[in-house]
């Protein structure tokens, strides 16, 4: 049992560096990939000799696709259809060449097809308060999670099934036109094929931000909404549509370089965004506060840098009460 689940775990480490190749050499490749498969080939060595051999694999197909007598070869050494032509007379050179570079091409297959070989996965993340994390899917997908913040991803032949338990998660899919990537929150989808965008659960809403690509929404009960990159979707259960507007794309992915960016937002909503990332609340000592409208961009982990600009720009006193908590009230 214990050398069959050794050889099972290598067949999977094996079939991540595989699609690991495939995915840096090919145009869906995005900036967040090369710090991912860094984390991923950092967990283990047996990661960085799979991913090594993996490569000497992707190099060796691109060599011998563009060698003429390995093609010919290729095209000489193949039977035609009902042939029971002896394979020992072919030329030993035929031979070996025809079987190197059909080897390759069905290693390059099993890269493209990839999932197949993996059967049905499910697999759960979360984060803690003030956490963000970045975690590799099985198909290459690569997932950021915001703070406190959960998902489930299921894997199967047919589909990658993704269901966003809470928070906000920014998805970056790895292209696989056999099996759609679908997203839900709540009741609504999200279906993607090769593309990035954000998707946050807050309450009873769905908003859903496309980074690039394109991603059909579904809200049951309404037609489906075809999104364009910059756009944000709202979903809400009160509505009679899913409503869709432009918006600032460094606002709004801001979260995942660790700033938040304020426009003439409501003191109370920028002081609940501040307080989803740190164990120090900020605390308005009259809900009046919340009206003010404040404008800038904050680190997402530093709450009494936030509560001093909120002070200094307002008529507000800042106070403190124990470790934890800052109070903003009213200057007397």
């Amino acid at each position: 049992m214990a050398e069959s689940g050794n050889r099972n775990g290598q067949s999977l480490t094996a079939a991540r560096a595989a699609r690991w190749v495939a995915r840096m050499g090919s145009d869906q490749r995005t900036p967040g990939d090369q710090a991912a498969l860094d984390a991923w080939l950092a967990q283990d060595e047996t990661h960085r000799r799979a991913y090594a051999e993996q490569q000497q694999l992707w190099d060796a197909v691109g060599t011998l696709a563009g060698d003429p007598a390995a093609r010919a070869a290729l095209q000489e050494g193949a039977l035609p259809e009902g042939s029971h032509e002896d394979e020992a007379r072919l030329p030993q050179r035929r031979r070996f060449i025809g079987y190197g570079l059909a080897a390759a091409a069905a290693a390059c297959l099993a890269v493209v097809i990839g999932a197949p070989m993996l059967g049905e996965r499910t697999e759960s993340y979360a984060t803690a308060p003030g956490e963000q994390r970045s975690v590799t899917l099985a198909d290459g997908s690569v997932v950021t999670l915001d703070t406190d913040s959960a998902i489930e991803a299921r894997l199967t032949d047919g589909e990658r099934r993704l269901t966003l338990i809470s928070g906000q998660a920014f998805f970056e899919v790895a292209k696989d036109a056999a099996r759609p990537f679908r997203v839900f929150a709540g009741p609504n989808e999200v279906r993607a094929l090769g593309t990035a965008f954000s998707v946050r659960q807050e309450g009873t809403e769905t908003r859903i931000f496309l980074a690039q690509g394109k991603v059909t929404v579904r809200k049951p009960g309404l037609p489906v909404v075809q999104m364009e990159p910059g756009e944000q979707a709202r979903l809400t259960p009160a509505a009679a549509a899913v409503a869709v507007g432009k918006v600032d794309p460094e606002r709004a992915q801001a979260w995942r370089f660790g700033r938040l960016m304020f426009d003439a937002t409501p003191l109370a909503t920028a002081v609940a965004e501040i307080n989803r990332y740190g164990a120090r609340k900020v605390v308005l000592a009259d809900p009046a506060l919340g009206r003010m409208k404040i404008s800038g961009v904050f680190h997402t982990r530093q709450p009494e840098a936030f509560a001093e600009t909120v002070a200094a720009i307002f008529p507000v006193r800042l106070s403190h009460s124990g470790a934890d908590t800052i109070i903003l009230s009213p200057a007397s």
